[in-house]
Formats: structure tokens, C-alpha cells, sequence
């Protein structure tokens, strides 16, 4: 999804944050050499549900992109299933245990 293509987009995204009245947050964008990061950004989608399904009704070329209930239902599981994954990621970040360097 393209919100970020242009600064009438985002700012259309936080108007329909404002309207539906949720804090005003950005999607993550999902970058290809870190995992977590499709991880982030589907959690993220999956709190704004609402706000996608009305931006992608007000842009056409978002519109065929456009999640059904069905999908955003298979979403959650797909969130749920990579949840594991991150936690264990987490925890083994050299930030929290010790490594060994050589």
C-alpha cells in the first residue's frame, strides 16, 4: 500500500485517523533484509483496519488492493503465528544477552 507516496496521502491517513479516532500513526514499511519489520507493520495494519479500508476506498489505485473481512481475519493468524517469532527474536538480541565476539 502506498500511503507514503505522497504528502496529500499522509495526510489524508491522519484524517481518517481523526475521524475514526485513533492516535495518529504512521504504517511501517516492510523492508526485505529484516523480518520483523513485515512483522511490525502487519501488527500496526491490524490496529488500523478501519482507517485502511477507508483510505483504500478513497484512492482508486488502493482500492484494488483493498483487504475483504475474510483476509484481515486470515491476517490475524498470520500475525499471531510470526508473534512467536518476534518474542523469541527479542529475546536473543544481543542488546539483552551476552555474545561472544571474535
Amino acid at each position: 500500500m502506498s500511503i507514503k507516496r505522497s504528502p496529500q496521502r499522509c495526510d489524508k491517513w491522519f484524517e481518517m485517523q481523526k475521524l475514526c479516532k485513533s492516535k495518529n500513526k504512521k504504517i511501517p514499511l516492510d523492508v526485505d533484509t529484516r523480518w520483523r519489520s513485515l512483522y511490525n507493520m502487519l501488527v500496526v495494519a491490524m490496529e488500523y483496519q478501519q482507517e485502511i479500508s477507508m483510505i483504500s476506498d478513497f484512492y482508486q489505485d488502493l482500492n484494488k488492493c483493498k483487504l475483504s473481512r475474510n483476509e484481515f481475519d486470515k491476517l490475524k493468524f498470520v500475525v499471531k503465528f510470526l508473534e512467536t517469532f518476534s518474542e523469541f527474536s527479542e529475546f536473543f538480541e544481543g542488546e539483552r544477552c551476552c555474545t561472544i565476539f571474535l
